[in-house]
């Protein structure tokens, strides 16, 4: 509900001149504050409410109504007279329906569902109101930040919000959490190459590097098995490599396998 204030402004002629005053018509200015958003700002919902806030307990009955009436007033009030929504309403796709309790529910044809009543009709609520952004931000701290698909998903099972996957994900996207965790990494800037890496002009092999990597088990018989390690010769222009199998980690293993590759 607003309050409206009403005022008038009136001009008169300046005290300079003497002798004759100037007369306008005055104005009427009408301001209207809504004081319903200021309210729903002050009611809190955690993530330890969500029990209560799913079986519609305590106050949340009533908020359910509250904000139902003030968004589908004019489809609350054709379905209590029994009448057809008009072809412009936003809910006319969802069939909504009035329950005992004089919520708006989704309507359907699974009526015959074996699932809870509130399952299969769970409450109209618009996804732009702050009540709907209060209960999805309480979801979605009680299943500790989880996605987009499943988040909507588990709250479909209690309320119906419609645009709802804009609606979750403007939550996520204002969540300080969510926003840490998908936070792009940074990335170092690389020095300058060294000369060894640029000398395009020699022949392969000519400015190398050397690593081993392992160990993998080798088949050396029927039934036995070794561990092996593998010497990796790369070139450091042409980026070839030559692999070299080592038994062991030893010196004398690896200056052999060395020489081999010298050799070649």
């Amino acid at each position: 509900m607003g309050r409206t204030f009403c005022f008038s402004l009136k001009t008169i002629g300046h005290p300079i001149f003497h002798g004759s005053e100037e007369v306008r018509p005055s104005r009427s200015y009408t301001a209207v504050l809504d004081k319903s958003a200021d309210r729903w700002k002050e009611i809190q919902i955690g993530p330890e409410d969500v029990p209560a806030l799913s079986k519609l307990e305590e106050k949340y009955l009533g908020l359910v109504r509250s904000c139902q009436s003030e968004v589908y007033e004019e489809e609350l009030r054709r379905l209590k007279k029994g009448k057809q929504l008009h072809s412009t309403s936003s809910l006319l796709a969802l069939a909504p329906i009035l329950s005992s309790d004089g919520v708006l529910r989704l309507g359907g044809r699974d009526e015959r569902a074996k699932l809870p009543y509130d399952q299969l009709h769970p409450p109209l609520l618009p996804g732009s109101h702050p009540f709907a952004e209060k209960i999805i931000r309480a979801f979605h701290e009680h299943l500790k930040h989880v996605g987009t698909d499943f988040l909507l998903t588990y709250i479909r099972q209690h309320f119906w919000i419609t645009r709802g996957r804009e609606a979750v994900k403007r939550v996520r996207r204002n969540c300080t959490i969510c926003r840490r965790n998908r936070a792009k990494p940074g990335e170092q800037l690389m020095g300058d190459l060294p000369y060894s890496r640029l000398d395009s002009g020699s022949l392969p092999f000519t400015r190398t590097a050397v690593d081993l990597f392992g160990p993998f088990e080798v088949g050396l018989a029927r039934n036995r098995t070794t561990k092996r390690l593998g010497e990796l010769f790369t070139c450091l222009v042409t980026r070839s490599v030559f692999l070299e199998l080592v038994p062991s980690l030893s010196t004398s293993d690896f200056l052999l396998a060395l020489r081999k590759f010298v050799s070649l």
